[in-house]
């Protein structure tokens, strides 16, 4: 089902407006990849990505003092951010985002996210979701918009 077809709205209107008929059934087909963030010539950005790896050196940090679970919890549980409607579906813009086995992940690979393996010579918070099982480009972005708003939010 589509917006249009939920709202009785014409297919041709939204279209005109400039705007996309998204699915109330599945995930928008929009995301925000840190990789531009990183390669970004403007400053803002390239002073954002950094802020992201400096708070994921945060979080390898707290991994080294062992956690509870509930720390882990409150660490590295990132949910969807429903502020951008990006999760948008019919049943509403909560998503499924990383929940509670990504932030175990997390916790236990930290430290491979922040080592560059001779690949690059930058960090990459990206690199942590190439092991993760069920990783994709949504997941990804639920990650990236989670950091960027807890660091214009400075939340640690």
């Amino acid at each position: 089902m589509f917006f249009s077809e939920k709202f009785q709205v014409s297919s041709d209107l939204i279209k005109d407006y400039g705007a996309v008929d998204i699915s109330l059934v599945c995930d928008i087909p929009l995301f925000i990849d840190p990789m531009l963030i990183f390669n970004s010539e403007k400053n803002v950005y390239k002073e954002l990505h950094n802020q992201i790896i400096r708070y994921f050196h945060f979080l390898y940090m707290k991994a080294e003092q062992g956690l509870s679970k509930k720390e882990i919890n409150a660490w590295f549980n990132f949910s969807e951010v429903p502020n951008n409607w990006l999760g948008y579906a019919l049943v509403g813009n909560k998503g499924l985002a990383l929940g509670d086995k990504y932030a175990k992940f997390l916790y236990e690979n930290i430290s491979f996210a922040l080592n560059t393996h001779g690949i690059s010579q930058s960090q990459h918070i990206e690199k942590a979701m190439l092991l993760y099982d069920g990783s994709g480009k949504d997941k990804i972005s639920d990650l990236t918009e989670n950091l960027i708003k807890r660091i214009s939010m400075r939340v640690y």
